[in-house]
């Protein structure tokens, strides 16, 4: 079916022809039925606005008679609201108001469905928004465990905008290595800061850690 809609103004109810249910069927048969785009019919361009039509089609359609079709057919044309051209073999009804009206309508159409798109991606965030928040959050609490294991007191906030944008797997590693990097440097001051640790990619770095052996050696751990 097709989903195209009309206006339908409200002055109507002060229409001349209103209380007259033929004219008024009519006319909004009219208006439903006619070209919305120009076409060809048979060698002959039909207008927007206008309907290649019979009249028995049309009172079929109504469920009026003959008589009542070209009665409300000549008020019409008499009110302005139609022009008619018949040949032996069609006849060609015109809405003369259908141009200017409808496309002010299909303008007015465009915008809303515009600003209800708008509004929808405002309020409705899509499948790939929601992932990105989620992957996010668990990216931020992936960073309050480094930060608590890393045992550092300085510049949080630049150490975290480069911890975000490491990849899940990076992360992964981080998270894997940095208590042992913390046990291998337990002094601080010999301890790299956190944002220099991320940007040389310290999660790939040899750490090496004492023995607790009576040895005094020690171990290396590869990562």
């Amino acid at each position: 079916m097709n989903n195209t809609w009309i206006k339908l103004h409200r002055n109507i109810v002060d229409w001349e022809w209103f209380d007259d249910k033929n004219c008024l069927k009519l006319l909004i048969y009219l208006n439903v039925k006619v070209n919305i785009v120009d076409k060809q019919w048979k060698g002959v361009t039909v207008k927007r606005g206008s309907l290649v039509t019979g009249k028995y089609s049309i009172t079929e359609d109504l469920g009026i008679s003959i008589q009542q079709y070209r009665t409300a057919v000549k008020k019409l044309i008499q009110s302005g609201e139609i022009v008619k051209k018949a040949t032996n073999g069609y006849t060609i009804l015109t809405l003369t108001k259908w141009d200017k009206m409808q496309h002010d309508q299909q303008t007015d159409n465009k915008r809303i469905t515009n600003e209800q798109q708008t509004d929808n991606k405002r309020i409705t965030p899509t499948k790939e928004s929601k992932e990105d928040k989620e992957r996010k959050e668990s990216k931020e609490i992936d960073f309050d465990i480094f930060w608590k294991d890393y045992n550092y007191p300085k510049n949080k906030a630049n150490a975290k905008k480069k911890f975000l944008r490491l990849s899940q797997d990076n992360i992964d590693k981080v998270l894997s290595v940095v208590k042992n990097y913390v046990i291998s440097t337990p002094d601080k001051q010999y301890r790299k800061h956190p944002l220099t640790w991320l940007n040389g990619e310290g999660w790939n770095d040899e750490i090496i850690l004492a023995k607790k052996s009576s040895n005094r050696g020690k171990q290396k751990i590869f990562l």
